[in-house]
């Protein structure tokens, strides 16, 4: 056997020598010319779906290019009307880089009693994504007219002008997640989604960041959205694992965080373990989808309290079995720190310290919580401008960065879980983090954790298209 295979080594050597002896040269000659394919791309930027209110009509073309808006009437100064709009770049060869200009009709002169503003007005939309918008018309001015014409019409047009950008390969078709674990889909996604960013914490959770990203889902009912991925969160028996983080998209009221008598403070805290809204939420009315009571600065009424109906908006008994009883941090936001910036991660790090006003529990376990302030700090996004992750979250000198958060409240107030170490002061955010008494009344939306368990069965994360779970 052994000299069998030198045999036939040595013939495969002295075929390799006769081959090598016979040569060739081979030329090409030849041109290539690149064009562009303007078709492809001025086809594939599109409108997909739009929205307003019940009184007002939007509808789009059978090709995708115009929406036609036609808005109900306005009569008192401030009104306002909105319309929602998806767009999206169908080409898998081009980024677009879009402008959105909007002009009043050349016909009138009636700009000067309505305001119109469109959200967001530039933006790149790469290709196979898309892209939320509205667009908000508002009266400013009040109108009187004539006994023959008590009203006009103002129209307008806006346009989106799409600029092709260049890509070094196709980009893939996005697929809608089918009956996937949620944790799993939102890890999965992580590499390509831009909405999508590590906080750079201890825990290094991941995030949704940015205006209006795609972290929508339909939970209870309603309209939710998904702060991130966390990690490192206890479960009631103290096991570490990683949870999605949700937040109710709107408020369910404005409550007092803790109230006991009016006007006495001292009998309010920022112990969130017995306070008023805990009970409400986790015990009480909103838990159980009743009738109840709830707390409210009513000031200078005498009263405390307040009737409250969540029969419409409380927990559905099925929502409860999708929900993780987890271990909530309750530090308070001391300045200990030696740098003293108070941006998102000097709020992390304080709202997981063991410093807490009047020796109160440094934590609390239960359904139903709020945000901390961090959440709101790290919802920004980063690559848009890094400067905003040291800026003083509780200054108006940070306004700028977090006036487009999608954690932004509308302008208004809403309560953190986040106490203050002074006194019975609680954290809120609104543009900016600031602290108020317990006892006064903000805007509130729960918070919660899902199980390990839940899964995304459809959708795509947008407003009209939520994430379903299940």
């Amino acid at each position: 056997m052994r000299k069998h295979k030198l045999f036939i080594l040595a013939t495969i050597l002295f075929m390799a020598i006769g081959f090598a002896a016979v040569t060739t040269t081979l030329i090409i000659n030849g041109t290539l010319r690149i064009g562009t394919n303007p078709q492809d791309f001025d086809n594939n930027i599109v409108f997909i779906e739009t929205k307003t209110d019940d009184s007002s009509v939007a509808s789009i073309s059978t090709d995708g290019k115009i929406i036609s808006f036609v808005a109900r009437e306005l009569k008192s100064l401030g009104d306002e009307v909105t319309l929602n709009f998806v767009v999206k770049n169908k080409s898998k060869q081009y980024d677009a880089d879009a402008i959105i200009n909007c002009d009043y009709s050349e016909d009138n002169n009636y700009n000067e009693y309505a305001n119109i503003k469109i959200n967001p007005s530039e933006f790149i939309l790469r290709a196979q994504e898309k892209q939320d918008g509205n667009l908000t018309i508002r009266l400013v001015k009040s109108f009187i007219g004539t006994e023959d014409d008590d009203s006009i019409q103002i129209a307008f047009q806006c346009r989106i002008s799409a600029n092709a950008l260049e890509r070094d390969n196709l980009a893939e078709e996005i697929k809608e997640p089918s009956d996937v674990l949620a944790s799993d889909y939102l890890d999965e996604i992580s590499n390509t989604n831009q909405e999508l960013m590590y906080d750079g914490t201890i825990d290094n959770n991941l995030r949704f960041v940015g205006n209006d990203p795609h972290n929508y889902l339909e939970f209870n009912g309603e309209l939710w959205r998904i702060i991130g991925l966390m990690n490192n969160v206890s479960d009631e028996e103290g096991n570490k694992r990683s949870y999605i983080k949700i937040i109710r998209n709107e408020s369910i009221g404005s409550y007092a965080w803790d109230i006991r008598l009016k006007n006495n403070f001292s009998n309010s805290s920022n112990n969130w373990a017995n306070s008023t809204l805990m009970s409400t939420l986790n015990e009480d009315a909103y838990f159980n989808r009743s009738k109840g009571e709830c707390a409210i600065n009513t000031y200078p009424d005498k009263t405390y309290k307040t009737d409250c109906d969540f029969s419409e908006t409380g927990l559905k008994e099925s929502s409860k079995k999708m929900l993780k009883r987890v271990v909530w941090k309750l530090g308070s936001t001391a300045l200990e720190y030696p740098d003293k910036k108070m941006n998102a991660d000097w709020f992390y790090k304080g709202e997981r310290s063991k410093s807490t006003y009047n020796n109160y529990p440094v934590e609390w376990t239960g359904f139903i919580g709020l945000m901390y302030p961090s959440d709101f700090g790290y919802s920004i996004d980063l690559t848009e401008n890094a400067a905003c992750s040291s800026i003083d979250i509780t200054s108006n000198s940070g306004s700028d960065c977090y006036a487009d958060s999608w954690l932004n409240f509308n302008g208004g107030s809403q309560w953190t879980l986040s106490p203050s170490t002074y006194g019975s002061n609680v954290n809120f955010s609104s543009y900016y983090v600031g602290n108020s008494y317990a006892s006064e009344s903000m805007g509130v939306r729960p918070t919660a954790f899902l199980k390990e368990s839940v899964r995304i069965m459809r959708g795509t994360g947008t407003r009209d298209n939520p994430y379903i779970v299940g």
